[in-house]
């Protein structure tokens, strides 16, 4: 089992995790539930998370998996029920006379939604989902410090859908996010080394366009007239182009011809 140090859930592996949970949630919520039913979500490391877990000799667990990561459920007494009822859209059911508990096809409705919330936090395709009914609780280690396991907890209404994940899980997908910034990382070295190179930069005072003719006639002595005034910004361009970079006015700096930039292309 790979482990690492606490610190494993700093900011930007918070954001990471924050990002996927509240999207697969969302997601899940605009398929599953009825219009307008609120489902809160939060999460933290697994690790000092086990008081918020029911007793471990008073619940089940349902385990969804794909690969080497899963998630596990806590599936205590009558939440497959409340959940069936949540997606039916009736929130009292359990308070009324003669419940007996959900029906098959209400309970399989149940599980085939949580196979879908599943698979989102998994990120894979619905039908790519292993799920398991059995009392095999996360591992110890998941609860231990410096574990990668994530706890997560899913409010509707009265009922709360608690999960915790494999370590596998939460390793993977920071890992992608490394090699992204392993990639961002490439990007910017490559930058700086274009942002090493020389530029040289000309100032045109003016264009003027002449026939072939006079050009060929000129001699040292003679005055083009220019098609802008002197006064007026300068263009700054990049040696052997046209097409301005910045705009600038002559000037003075030190004791030297200098131009002022006053404005960008």
């Amino acid at each position: 089992m790979s482990t690492r140090p606490y610190k494993l859930f700093g900011t930007s592996e918070r954001a990471r995790i924050e990002d996927l949970v509240s999207a697969a949630a969302k997601a899940w919520r605009e398929v599953w539930l009825p219009a307008g039913a609120p489902l809160r979500t939060e999460w933290a490391p697994a690790s000092g998370a086990a008081r918020r877990f029911p007793a471990p000799d008073s619940v089940g667990w349902l385990t969804f998996a794909a690969g080497d990561s899963h998630w596990a459920m806590a599936a205590e007494r009558g939440v497959i029920a409340a959940l069936a009822a949540a997606l039916c859209g009736v929130a009292d059911v359990k308070a009324r006379p003669g419940y007996a508990g959900e029906s098959g096809i209400a309970g399989e409705a149940a599980r085939r939604a949580l196979r879908h919330l599943a698979a989102g936090l998994l990120r894979v395709p619905p039908e790519s989902v292993r799920a398991r009914e059995d009392d095999g609780a996360p591992a110890a280690h998941a609860w231990e410090k410096g574990s990668a396991s994530i706890a997560l907890w899913l409010a509707l209404g009265d009922t709360t859908l608690r999960f915790v994940s494999s370590p596998g899980w939460a390793l993977q997908l920071l890992s992608e996010r490394q090699a992204k910034s392993a990639a961002a990382a490439r990007l910017e070295s490559r930058r700086h080394a274009v942002t090493d190179r020389a530029v040289t930069l000309q100032v045109v005072a003016g264009w003027v366009e002449l026939e072939l003719g006079v050009l060929r006639g000129l001699s040292p002595g003679n005055i083009i007239a220019l098609g802008t005034r002197i006064d007026t910004p300068l263009s700054i361009v990049g040696a052997g182009r046209s097409v301005p970079m910045f705009r600038g006015k002559l000037g003075s700096a030190q004791g030297r011809r200098a131009v002022a930039l006053v404005g960008g292309r």
